[in-house]
């Protein structure tokens, strides 16, 4: 179970978001504070490796992309289902760069990781393929993510390039710690190339992988078009 110090920071978080949704004027400046809450509670329930493994908050991470994604102007599916048939409501929609951002950061990041304990990139991406595979990470079209598009991805985001979504994403995986502070991936990735850093570097790839499976298993882009 997560521990008391991340407990306590939920209900910080609860108790600033329940303010500001009480001070709010109107729906549309709810629904932030909502989010807000919406975010802390399955950030709580994925420290719980039970969770995390087994996906057991999907619902509630579905939910949290769909009002982010409203909060940008688009329509997703989950929101607008009470205006159309059966059939198109158990058709998934296509993600919006909101939540497609989120799976590039955290895909590329994984690749990253390893990259940093030594190893190749192209090998690095096969890695974190492969592992996509294993946790059914589908892109928007339902077909598996390719070690080639994390290739991209990392690379492109190296190089500053990608969506905003994807950037941030992809900066707050290197200040991320857990285990209460035990685990910080600022540390690890300064450490020197030993056999230790490319376990707890394995780890912490893992643990982007787990993190899109929970939260968004089938919202990363589809590969683009050569013309």
């Amino acid at each position: 179970m997560p521990g008391n110090v991340i407990y306590r920071r939920l209900v910080e978080v609860l108790r600033d978001a329940t303010t500001a949704y009480d001070a709010a004027p109107d729906h549309k400046a709810r629904l932030q504070p909502m989010l807000d809450a919406l975010r802390a509670t399955v950030t709580y329930l994925l420290a719980d490796r039970e969770v995390m493994d087994n996906r057991l908050a999907a619902p509630l991470a579905a939910m949290e992309s769909a009002l982010a994604d409203r909060g940008q102007g688009a329509s997703p599916d989950q929101l607008d289902e009470a205006h159309r048939g059966a059939d198109e409501v158990l058709r998934p929609g296509r993600p919006t760069i909101t939540t497609a951002g989120i799976v590039q950061g955290c895909l590329a990041f994984a690749a990253e990781a390893l990259v940093l304990a030594g190893e190749k990139p192209e090998e690095a991406a096969r890695w974190v393929a492969k592992r996509a595979r294993v946790k059914h990470l589908k892109n928007e079209q339902g077909a598996e993510i390719v070690a080639g598009q994390i290739e991209t991805w990392r690379h492109e985001l190296n190089g500053g390039r990608g969506s905003p979504m994807a950037r941030e994403v992809y900066r707050r995986w290197r200040t991320m710690k857990w285990d209460r502070g035990a685990f910080d991936v600022r540390k690890v990735l300064a450490l020197p190339r030993l056999p230790d850093k490319r376990q707890k570097c394995e780890a912490i790839a893992m643990a982007c992988i787990n993190y899109v499976a929970g939260q968004h298993p089938q919202s990363a882009p589809a590969p683009r078009l050569k013309h």
